[in-house]
């Protein structure tokens, strides 16, 4: 019996004008759909993994019972099926976020939030797989597939009172088959061209670093890029960058995340270019949860170069780059003067980059809604929710912000190395 998309969502308490489609149709997962019934179900696949990510036993008699039945109706495994092939075919394509899949409500309100638990247990062989065709240490796999755990009952948990998965969820998960992602240490890394747009001079002589926007920017007076959240009647300037055959002349990123409108002119005969947009970067993502130490972001960010040029030495990384919430310098005046954050970004190069006023904020405040914020009515369960909301309350603002940070620096890494060299230098 064939099935539409329709039947198929309506059954299970979904609206079929929601369901995605992108990159791949329902005719196409139902037209490859086993005949022999989806492997990822059988209990030796999905209770390995279960074990690798590190769930506790005690969710197997559960998960036992919510294959059983989807194993015996068309409908459920149907659907799963139509979400898992999406994100595991083909596998060399990086995926777009497929949420808008209902969770089933034939599975009864607990067991519904581990449906889409079974896609993400179905990529661990293939993580696996890969992790060891390249020869990577089994130390590194296991870290890296924590972040399954800490979707599934982290976040899930949070913001469904359940463990368990979205089908939106996903999308970051299958990240580890398609990019991929490694964790090491305390903080994730992949491989790209760098998306952000900026130069970067250095002096060898002392490792002066200077970085350069696009000219053209258009900034604040606070020192940010312009974006459309911004009062586009207030006052601004316009960024510069020249490169002659003696000298290079532009407005820089000062290493504290503003844009400064003083014009710095820099003697190619002592600078050279390290970088410039789309070179080879190590893109950075920390993970949820605390922890992230001076040491163990040192020894995170040490252990970069290494790999990399180890695992994948085709792709020589020129920096370590990321644009996060995190590298917010508005942060200054939100965290206590020893957090840990801080530390980080005075050890890095911070660059301003356009952002809402919001944005990010979804990470720290469950079903944040940007167009309906009150903030009394916010969770204040930890310190770090507390000062945000405090910081709000008192007229506070909000932006993300970028940073790099270059490999061969990871011996100073503590002395606040980019911000000391502009301030021996005198810029």
């Amino acid at each position: 019996m064939e099935y539409t998309l329709e039947e198929v969502f309506t059954a299970c308490g979904g609206n079929p004008s929601e369901a995605p489609l992108e990159g791949s149709t329902w005719a196409e997962a139902m037209a490859s759909f086993p005949a022999d019934g989806l492997k990822f179900l059988d209990e030796s696949i999905w209770k390995k993994a279960r074990e690798q990510v590190g769930f506790s036993a005690e969710l197997d008699e559960q998960l036992e019972r919510v294959a059983a039945k989807i194993k015996v109706d068309p409908v459920l495994s149907r659907l799963l099926w139509y979400v898992y092939r999406y994100y595991t075919y083909p596998v060399e394509t990086t995926k777009g976020s497929f949420g808008g899949c209902p969770l089933p409500i034939q599975l009864g309100e607990e067991d519904k939030h581990l449906f889409y638990l079974f896609c993400a247990l179905g990529f661990i062989p293939d993580v696996w797989k890969y992790h060891k065709s390249i020869g990577i240490p089994e130390e590194i796999t296991y870290n890296t597939i924590r972040k399954f755990k800490e979707h599934g009952e982290t976040y899930n948990k949070a913001e469904m009172g359940y463990i368990g998965m979205t089908s939106g969820r996903l999308y970051w998960l299958s990240h580890y088959m398609h990019i991929p992602m490694f964790r090491l240490g305390r903080l994730e890394y992949w491989l790209q061209h760098s998306n952000l747009r900026y130069y970067v001079w250095r002096r060898e002589s002392d490792k002066l670093t200077v970085a350069f926007p696009d000219p053209e920017v258009i900034v604040t007076q606070e020192g940010y890029p312009r974006s459309s959240a911004d009062d586009q009647n207030a006052p601004t300037w316009t960024t510069q960058y020249e490169v002659t055959a003696t000298e290079v002349k532009g407005t820089p990123f000062l290493p504290n995340g503003f844009l400064s409108p003083k014009t710095v002119t820099l003697p190619r005969s002592e600078f050279k270019l390290i970088f410039q947009p789309k070179d080879v970067v190590a893109a950075m993502h920390i993970p949820f949860g605390g922890g992230l130490t001076p040491q163990k972001a040192r020894e995170s960010l040490g252990a970069v170069k290494p790999f990399f040029d180890t695992y994948f030495p085709e792709m020589r990384v020129k920096l370590i780059q990321c644009r996060s919430w995190i590298f917010g310098n508005h942060l200054e005046k939100v965290l206590a003067p020893d957090a840990n954050l801080l530390d980080l970004q005075h050890n890095i190069y911070l660059m301003a980059c356009a952002s809402g006023h919001y944005d990010g904020l979804g990470f720290l405040f469950p079903n944040f809604n940007p167009q309906n914020v009150d903030w009394d009515k916010m969770p204040q369960d930890n310190s770090l929710r507390r000062r945000i909301v405090a910081h709000f309350k008192n007229g506070g603002f909000w932006r993300l912000g970028s940073m790099f940070f270059v490999p061969e620096d990871i011996a100073e890494y503590g002395t606040h190395p980019y911000l000391r060299r502009w301030q021996n230098a005198g810029l």
